[in-house]
Order: structure tokens, then sequence, then C-alpha cells
């Protein structure tokens, strides 16, 4: 069962790393594909994911507080995806963005 406290990412990686704990075997499968019913398109990816972006950088320190092993690595990168998410708010002019960002990554801090 996925962890409510998830929402839109991080919920089957985390469900993951609870069976592991509970003895199931995980398997990586790098040449797995998933197959939606979204048409690829770069722009429209990329803009989706500036909309999600509060959730990503939430429950991307979420996951961490819980599961972090290498918590100093997560916040040497936290700025570089920062960085990224900037990038992609300029280009698209989703400004939006980058307080969610803020506003998430704050809120998994304080875990709300």
């Amino acid at each position: 069962m996925f962890d409510p406290i998830y929402f839109a990412t991080y919920e089957d990686t985390d469900f993951c790393f609870r069976a592991k704990k509970e003895g199931f075997l995980t398997y990586y499968a790098p040449n797995a594909k998933a197959f939606h019913k979204i048409p690829y398109n770069k722009k429209k990816a990329e803009t989706r994911l500036l909309g999600r972006t509060y959730w990503i950088a939430r429950n991307r320190v979420v996951f961490m507080n819980r599961y972090g092993k290498f918590i100093t690595i997560f916040w040497f990168f936290e700025p570089i995806y920062f960085l990224y998410y900037v990038i992609l708010a300029v280009r698209y002019r989703k400004f939006k963005a980058i307080y969610d960002f803020v506003r998430g990554t704050t809120d998994g801090i304080l875990s709300k």
C-alpha cells in the first residue's frame, strides 16, 4: 500500500524501500519501459514537470529524511536541482515554479 504522505511522486520508491525492509526482494530493471497515454512533447513534458514542482521538491526531502543514508550528498545536489528548475521556469516563463520548489523543500524539511 502506498504511503499517503506522498502525492504524485516518490510513492513507488517509498513502497519498494518499505517492502525491502520487510524482507521482500526488489529488483532494478534499467531496461523496463512504462507506457502512458500521453504523447511525448519535450516542451509539454517540461511544463508538466514544472506543474508538479512543489510535490517533487517536498517528497524528495521527505523521502531522503526517511531513508537518506547519504543525506550530505543529497544536500550537495539540492542546489543543482534548484538551478535546473530555475532554468526551466525562466525558459517557459513559469516563475511560480521557483516559489513552489522553495516552498516544497521547506515543507519537506518541516514535515508538512
